[in-house]
C-alpha cells in the first residue's frame, strides 16, 4: 500500500512538472492576438519599412496601396487606426516567387512585442515582387515591436 501511494504522488508531481507555464524558449510568453491584412501592397516609390509599427493612417498610406479585386473577399482588409496599428514585414524585390507567412505575435520578457514569421522562397518567376505582410494588432498591446524571421 505504502509503495503504491508512493508511485501515485510520483507520478502527479510527474505530470503536474511537466505543464506548461506560460513561458516559452528564448524567454517569450503567451500569445497576442492578431488579424493578417490582405490586399495591400507596398508603393514602389518605399524602398525599405523603417520602422515596423504603424500607427497612423497617413503613415501607412504613404507606404501602402489597396488592391481590391473582383468577387467575395476581393476588398482590402479594414484598418481603424483609433482602435488597431499595424507590424509590416517586407523584404526587397524580387522575381523569385516569395512568401511571408505569420507565425507568432508575442510579448518577451522585456515587454518587447515579437513578431516571428517565416519566409519561404520559391520559383524563379518572369515577374518581379515586392514581398510583404501586415498584421493588425489592437492598439491596447504597447511596446517596442521586434521582428523575427526564421528562414
Amino acid at each position: 500500500m505504502r509503495k503504491l501511494s508512493f508511485l501515485i504522488i510520483t507520478i502527479s508531481l510527474l505530470i503536474l512538472s511537466s505543464c506548461k507555464t506560460g513561458i516559452t524558449q528564448n524567454n517569450i510568453q503567451s500569445d497576442i492576438p492578431y488579424i493578417v491584412a490582405e490586399r495591400y501592397f507596398l508603393k514602389n516609390n518605399v524602398s525599405d519599412i523603417s520602422e515596423p509599427k504603424i500607427t497612423t493612417q497617413k503613415e501607412f498610406d504613404e507606404l501602402f496601396g489597396a488592391a481590391a479585386v473582383m468577387g467575395k473577399n476581393g476588398m482590402p482588409t479594414k484598418i481603424d487606426f483609433a482602435k488597431e496599428f499595424v507590424i509590416a514585414v517586407s523584404n526587397p524585390t524580387t522575381d523569385y516567387s516569395t512568401e511571408l507567412i505569420p507565425v507568432s505575435l508575442r510579448r518577451n520578457n522585456d515587454g518587447e512585442i515579437v513578431f516571428t514569421y517565416k519566409f519561404i522562397k520559391g520559383e524563379k518567376q518572369s515577374y518581379f515582387i515586392t514581398p510583404c505582410l501586415l498584421i493588425i494588432v489592437k492598439n491596447d498591446i504597447t511596446g517596442k515591436v521586434i521582428l523575427n524571421e526564421i528562414l
